[in-house]
C-alpha cells in the first residue's frame, strides 16, 4: 500500500485531512509488518458528497475527516489478527466495525469511538 492509495481521486485536502491521513497511513503500514501482508485499500478518504452516494445514513464518517479507511479482508486475517490481539489494537489506536457488518473488508478508524470493535 502507498499513501496515494488513500486518497486516489487526488481530493484537495484541509491541512487536518492531511495530518489525518498521515496518521492513518503510519498506522497502517505499522499493521502491515505486523502482519506480514500488503494491504489492498477498498475506499480511504472521501468528500462529503462521496459519503452521502456511498453511505447516506452516516454523513459524518470517519472517512470524511482522513481518518477511516477500508480494507479487502474478504478472509477475515486482518480482523482475525485484531481481535486475537488486543494489546495491538491499543497501541495502534484503532477502532474497528464489527466484522458482522462489513462482510468482506474491515473498516478501521482512528478516529474514537466508545468501544473499540463497535457496531456502525
Amino acid at each position: 500500500m502507498i499513501v496515494k492509495d488513500l486518497n486516489p481521486k487526488l481530493r484537495i485536502l484541509t491541512k487536518e485531512q492531511t495530518e489525518n491521513l498521515s496518521e492513518l497511513f503510519r498506522r497502517i503500514t505499522l499493521l502491515e509488518e505486523l502482519i506480514e501482508m500488503e494491504f489492498t485499500v477498498i475506499s480511504g478518504f472521501r468528500t462529503p458528497m462521496d459519503q452521502l452516494r456511498t453511505n447516506p445514513k452516516n454523513p459524518k464518517s470517519a472517512h470524511c475527516e482522513g481518518m477511516a479507511v477500508d480494507l479487502k479482508d474478504k478472509e477475515g486475517v486482518i480482523y482475525d489478527f485484531l481481535i486475537n490481539n488486543p494489546d495491538m489494537v491499543i497501541k495502534l489506536d484503532f477502532y474497528i466495525e464489527q466484522k458482522t457488518y462489513t462482510p468482506g473488508w474491515i473498516h478501521l478508524q482512528t478516529r474514537a469511538t466508545h468501544n473499540r470493535f463497535f457496531k456502525p
